[in-house]
């Protein structure tokens, strides 16, 4: 991995650790997935305390909180989900809470996060808002093109709540890493 790349591989930890908000942006082919591949197999190796949570809603426009909370469930193993939402939202919250005090760490990862709505994104800070005490239950990282950018700007008044905690940084493409990129793919 290059060196900016290892930067946000550790941002991504950090963020998973500490309960916050990040949102990764670039580029088409700037090198997003290979980050996520990297912080994946990191944290696999180095932290299995933490549990990486991806829904697998392939149209992110389509994704919903229902949907989210569905990914949660699936993860944690919690079977026999009550059909109203706000019954499952509180076994959802009943086991994170059990989940964390057995010493795990949860991380909700969304990928093509550009496209979410921000109806999606306004209910996110709602999921990341789940705490025991002051330790948050779950961590957020959002993966996504610059158009996540411009949805996460503070002119976007509707996620400004979302927006206002989010950590950004941004993939750049590698430019004159390419040739040690290239010699390690290969």
């Amino acid at each position: 991995m290059s060196d900016q790349q290892v930067l946000l591989r550790e941002a991504m930890v950090q963020a998973a650790l500490g309960g916050s908000i990040l949102a990764v942006t670039g580029e088409c082919g700037a090198g997003k997935t290979e980050v996520r591949k990297g912080f994946l197999e990191y944290i696999h190796r180095n932290h299995p305390e933490i549990q990486v949570i991806e829904p697998m809603v392939i149209n992110k426009k389509r994704l919903t909180p229902e949907m989210i909370f569905d990914a949660i469930a699936e993860d944690l193993n919690i079977t026999n989900m009550p059909a109203g939402l706000e019954r499952r939202a509180r076994k959802v919250d009943t086991a994170l809470r059990r989940s964390v005090k057995a010493g795990n760490r949860h991380v909700l990862v969304i990928e093509e996060a550009h496209d979410l709505t921000n109806n999606v994104i306004k209910q996110l800070k709602r999921i990341w808002e789940l705490s025991d005490g002051f330790t948050r239950l779950i961590s957020i990282i959002l993966i996504g093109q610059p158009e996540l950018e411009t949805i996460l700007a503070p002119s976007n008044y509707e996620v400004r709540e979302f927006a206002r905690r989010c950590n950004m940084m941004k993939v750049y493409p590698l430019g004159h890493s390419i040739t040690e990129y290239i010699a390690h793919k290969v």
